[in-house]
């Protein structure tokens, strides 16, 4: 066992491992609450790069934590976490400078009961802009093959044609 070999040494060391490996991760961020929705465990880049504090965060409130405007956004999904029920949805920071895929779960206890809950909020900011950006070449693709006053075709390594303009 770790810390002098107690029991109650090896779970403090083994908590605090996971909360520092949670917050090495990147591109995620976890909150874990009780059944009161109080938070028990805050970590990862989001906290931090929205300039928060996750000791502000545990051992208070979510309600109380978090503006009323984002704790009126979240309550549903943490309460539905308490039920038993996975959710997701995609939300903004608060200065829309980044995105999040937000997801709950329950926490079970090992007789299957529910103990908390947990909110995994993933940056998806990166994979979004490149979903715009492929879009918007698809676009002006399209523009330019429909309005072209050439003949255009897209052709495959067979020589069949896939696409072909009215020119």
């Amino acid at each position: 066992m770790l810390d002098g070999g107690t029991e109650d040494g090896a779970l403090a060391t083994s908590s605090r491992l996971v909360a520092h490996a949670l917050s090495e991760l990147p591109h995620a961020t976890f909150l874990v609450f009780d059944t009161d929705m109080r938070f028990v465990l805050v970590r990862g880049a989001a906290v931090q790069e929205n300039a928060m504090d996750p000791v502000q965060f545990e051992g208070r409130l979510a309600s109380e934590s978090l503006p009323a405007e984002r704790w009126a956004m979240y309550e549903p999904m943490y309460r539905a976490a308490l039920a038993g029920v996975d959710s997701e949805k995609q939300v903004t920071s608060p200065d829309n400078s980044r995105e999040y895929l937000l997801r709950t779960r329950p926490v079970l206890a090992d007789d299957g009961s529910i103990i908390g809950g947990v909110l995994v909020a993933t940056d998806i900011s990166d994979v979004k802009s490149a979903q715009r950006r492929a879009l918007e070449s698809e676009r002006r693709f399209s523009l330019a093959m429909r309005s072209a006053p050439i003949g255009m075709a897209v052709v495959s390594l067979d020589r069949t044609l896939l696409e072909v303009n009215h020119a």
